[in-house]
């Protein structure tokens, strides 16, 4: 619901409750009720519409970290820097060394939501069923979003590309795995790669309102969460 949806339903709120001064007590009681009723959804829908205009503001001037995760295990972490183009590529992300997300792990495990900030406006948490949209991704081997998740979600995954790259179990694959150690210098920068891609892939075919049915279902966490964003999960008309 846009803020055009918005002050359309103010406006005939307004007009409701003048006419209804025309009408009997009974009557006028019930249509005060529902202009009540019709402003208290104007107002909600409106502070969520703040809420996402927000996010859209911190993404065009703040660092914004997401991170991938299956239950409590936290798979993969990159740093999205302030927008200048709608294109995000490699260059747009910043990447966690292994150490720093074993860190970054024991705080998520451990709710401390606070202590993953950083110097970020805003922390994602994306459910990997949010990222399964159609997508390919050649980086020597053709890759679609299920084999990126699999190897985001590894704890092998150097040797599960490897296995994408040389199917056949033979001594070339350890000859595969070091070319691939060599190329991107740690499972955490592979991982954070193809994550990059599925973000670049999601915000690129979102549908308008998907965004907020993800935080709705708890498939997006967002840290720190509006207020608009908590209550729109007992909202059955922001779907």
């Amino acid at each position: 619901m846009d803020f055009t949806s918005i002050l359309f339903i103010v406006v005939g709120a307004v007009i409701i409750y003048f006419a209804a001064k025309f009408l009997a007590h009974g009557v006028k009681l019930a249509v005060k009720l529902l202009v009540l009723s019709i402003l208290v959804l104007a107002f909600l829908s409106f502070m969520v519409y703040k809420d996402v205009e927000d996010l859209k503001e911190g993404f065009q001037n703040y660092n914004n970290t997401f991170f991938i995760y299956n239950n409590e295990t936290l798979h993969a972490g990159v740093v999205l820097k302030p927008l200048d183009s709608l294109i995000l590529t490699t260059d747009s992300f910043s990447f966690f060394s292994e150490e720093e997300m074993e860190a970054l792990a024991k705080d998520f495990q451990e709710g401390n939501y606070k202590g993953m900030m950083g110097n970020s406006h805003k922390l994602f948490f994306f459910n990997p069923s949010v990222l399964q949209k159609p997508f390919k991704q050649d980086i020597g081997v053709e890759l679609d979003e299920d084999d990126m998740l699999n190897i985001i979600k590894s704890d092998e995954p150097f040797d599960v590309l490897a296995r994408k790259v040389r199917p056949e179990q033979d001594e070339t694959s350890g000859m595969v795995v070091a070319t691939l150690k060599e190329l991107y210098g740690s499972e955490q920068k592979l991982k954070g790669v193809l994550f990059a891609a599925l973000i670049g892939n999601y915000f690129q075919q979102q549908k308008p309102g998907e965004l907020v049915k993800n935080i709705k279902s708890k498939e997006l966490m967002v840290y720190p969460e509006g207020i608009s964003f908590k209550i729109i999960r007992y909202m059955p008309w922001i779907d």
